[in-house]
């Protein structure tokens, strides 16, 4: 869903520094039976200050309270009654960005947000507007392999996407392919080598000169932002949060670690 209105850091203070404080702990949702599942990630939020990546939990308010469940590994996951209802904002200790996002949670049912983009103002740094990327059948995938639990029992509920005018998932893979590139030339390395980044980039390119080309994609296994690239003598990848870290050896990723 395309937004049109903008946000100006100047509205960070939504949410106070007792709010945050007050907030419970987040937990994943894995019963939600007689509720609906509420899904999506948010991405660019660095740049504002809220990095996900960092110890610190990154949180939710629904309406006017934080909701069951928040966000895992930057992927937004958490169950609510039915009704209609807003995603206000995202927070993290005494930052929180305005997001505005409605939607609609029916029992038994998914509703994905889709990828929620922060993409700044070019005449004002301070602004930003939200794009949203249609990225269901990755997001799906994506708790299948990392949270199982979450859709144990639920392999028929109804997967709605709230009406909107969405980017395709072909704007998502151009976005990934310009952040590869960042990514690579910022290593200063030569050769084939693989990069994460934002947006859930995980990538294998090959460097000669200035010229960086993008080979393949993984699936995404992290949402986080930002993530710290290092290489070991053998060229090996391991990308880092602040929780943990993962490897990527022959084309995979391993089991991450924690930090």
């Amino acid at each position: 869903m395309r937004r049109s209105f903008c946000y100006t850091l100047a509205a960070l203070a939504c949410m106070t520094l007792s709010d945050a404080r007050d907030a419970p702990a987040q937990t994943i949702p894995e019963n939600w039976d007689d509720q609906g599942l509420v899904v999506g990630q948010i991405v660019g939020t660095d740049q504002y200050g809220l990095a996900t990546s960092f110890a610190m939990e990154t949180k939710l308010t629904v309406g006017r309270q934080q909701p069951d469940g928040g966000v895992f590994r930057g992927l937004i996951l958490f169950k609510h009654v039915a009704g209609e209802h807003e995603l206000r904002s995202v927070y993290q200790g005494a930052v929180s960005l305005p997001i505005g996002r409605k939607f609609e949670t029916k029992k038994g049912q998914i509703t994905l947000l889709g990828m929620m983009f922060c993409v700044p103002d070019p005449q004002n740094k301070r602004e930003y507007r939200i794009v949203v990327f249609d990225n269901s059948d990755e997001t799906l995938d994506f708790i299948r392999r990392v949270y199982p639990a979450v859709l144990a029992g639920h392999a028929d509920a109804p997967v709605v996407l709230p009406q909107g005018n969405y980017l395709p998932k072909e704007r998502l893979a151009a976005l990934r392919r310009l952040e590869a590139r960042d990514q690579a030339r910022k290593t200063k390395r030569q050769g084939q080598f693989w990069v994460a980044g934002i947006a859930g980039t995980l990538a294998e390119v090959n460097v000669t000169g200035d010229s960086v080309q993008v080979l393949r994609f993984l699936p995404p296994v992290t949402y986080e932002e930002f993530l710290v690239n290092s290489y070991d003598d053998q060229g090996v990848l391991t990308f880092s949060s602040s929780k943990e870290r993962w490897r990527v050896v022959n084309g995979g990723v391993e089991a991450p670690t924690k930090r």
